[in-house]
C-alpha cells in the first residue's frame, strides 16, 4: 500500500486543536468510547450479513495476518514478505481447514459481494491488495479507523462513528487525497449549502455584513425563525437527502412550525429522528460540533450563532450582577 499519512496543512483550527478527531500521525480517524455501542451494533450487523458460520471461521483465521491498515499481510517469517497475494491466501486455507479449491473460490467470490474482505489495485501497483471491513474486525492501533479504509467501506464506516464526525472526518480525507476520484461516496450525503462543512470544521464566517446588537431572548427568536435556512442553506418543504448519515431515500424535510423552522428525518436510526420532535437550528449547531453531550450545548450553539449572524449580545440583568459580584 502506499503509504498515505493526511498533512497538517489540510487540517482547520477548531477549537484551538488541530488533528481533532485523528490519531496524531494523522493516519487513523480515533473512535471514541462513546462509539463503542456503534462499533458492537456494527459487527453484529457484519455477521449477520455474513450469515455462514464457516465463513466467519475462515476470516478470524485470515484476521491474524493482518497490519495495522487492515490488510492481509505475509507475516515476517514468510517465505515471501509483502501483501498476500490471492494465491497466499488460498494455500494458508487449505492448510489450516483442509478444503477444497472450489469452497474456497466460492468463499472469496461471496464475502467479497458482503463487502467484507477486497482486492484493491491501489496506482495501477503490481500488488493487489486485501483489505478487510473494519465494522468486521479493525486491527489498527489506537483503536481507530485507517483513513484509507473511508474509501473502501463508507456505508459501513458511517455505522461505526458519529455522523457529524464521518461527515467532518470525510472532508478532511477528500482534501488529503486532492481531489482524486476515490471519495463518490461523498455523493450520499447532501450538503446542500458549503456551508454545512464550515461548521463542521469549525470554519468562521458571517451572514449578515452589518452588526447588530440584541438580546439573548431576541437573538434566540431570530435564530429559530430562519436559522435552518439561511446558515445551513436547507429547502423549506422539500425532501432532501439527510446530512447525518448516508442517504439515498431524501428521507430528511424541514418544516416551519410557530415561526420555527424544524429538521426531521424519518429514518429511526437517524441521530435527529428522537421522537420526531424536530430539531430547530440550536440542536443542529450543537449536533454538527459534537456539543451534544456537553452541558453548556445551548449557550455554546447561542454563541457561534451570534458570531455567524454578526450579532453582539447585549449585556444581561445576570451579567450585571456577576459583574458587581465579582469587583
Amino acid at each position: 500500500m502506499v503509504d498515505i499519512q493526511i498533512s497538517n496543512e489540510v487540517f482547520v483550527e477548531t477549537t484551538g486543536k488541530k488533528l481533532k478527531y485523528f490519531s496524531n500521525d494523522g493516519r487513523h480517524v480515533r473512535i471514541g468510547r462513546s462509539e463503542g455501542i456503534k462499533v458492537r451494533e456494527a459487527f453484529n450487523e457484519m455477521r449477520k450479513r455474513i450469515g455462514n458460520a464457516q465463513y466467519i471461521s475462515y476470516l478470524m483465521y485470515l484476521v491474524t495476518f493482518l497490519n495495522n491498515n487492515n490488510e492481509l499481510y505475509n507475516l515476517s517469517n514468510s517465505k515471501v514478505k509483502g501483501p498476500m497475494s490471492r494465491e497466499d491466501i488460498v494455500e494458508r486455507l487449505k492448510g489450516e481447514f483442509d478444503i477444497s479449491d472450489r469452497t474456497i473460490r466460492r468463499f472469496l467470490s461471496d464475502i467479497k459481494n458482503a463487502n467484507v474482505l477486497i482486492p484493491n489495485n491501489e496506482d495501477n501497483s503490481k500488488y493487489t491488495i486485501y483489505y478487510m471491513n473494519p465494522a468486521f474486525y479493525n486491527a489498527a492501533p489506537e483503536y481507530g479507523i485507517n483513513i484509507k479504509l473511508f474509501l473502501l467501506f463508507p456505508n459501513d464506516i458511517v455505522k461505526m462513528i458519529d455522523a457529524y464526525k464521518f461527515i467532518h472526518c470525510s472532508k478532511v480525507i477528500t482534501d488529503a487525497f486532492n481531489g482524486k476520484d476515490q471519495t463518490k461516496y461523498l455523493r450520499c450525503i447532501n450538503e446542500v449549502n458549503e456551508n454545512i462543512s464550515k461548521v463542521v470544521n469549525g470554519e468562521e464566517f458571517v451572514i449578515n455584513k452589518t452588526p447588530k446588537k440584541i438580546t439573548w431572548t431576541k437573538a434566540v427568536e431570530a435564530f429559530k425563525k430562519d436559522g435552518i435556512s439561511k446558515v445551513l442553506g436547507l429547502p423549506l418543504n422539500t425532501l432532501f437527502n439527510c446530512i447525518f448519515h448516508l442517504d439515498k431515500a431524501e428521507s430528511a424535510m424541514v418544516l416551519k412550525r410557530s415561526n420555527t423552522e424544524l429538521y426531521y428525518c424519518r429514518n429511526k436510526d437517524c441521530v435527529s429522528t428522537e421522537k420526531m420532535l424536530g430539531n430547530d437550528i440550536i440542536n443542529l449547531i450543537a449536533m454538527l460540533k459534537g456539543w451534544e453531550n456537553d452541558p453548556e450545548w445551548f449557550k455554546l450553539s447561542v454563541e457561534y450563532l451570534c458570531t455567524v449572524y454578526n450579532y453582539e449580545l447585549e449585556e444581561t440583568v445576570n451579567d450585571k450582577f456577576s459583574k458587581l459580584s465579582a469587583a
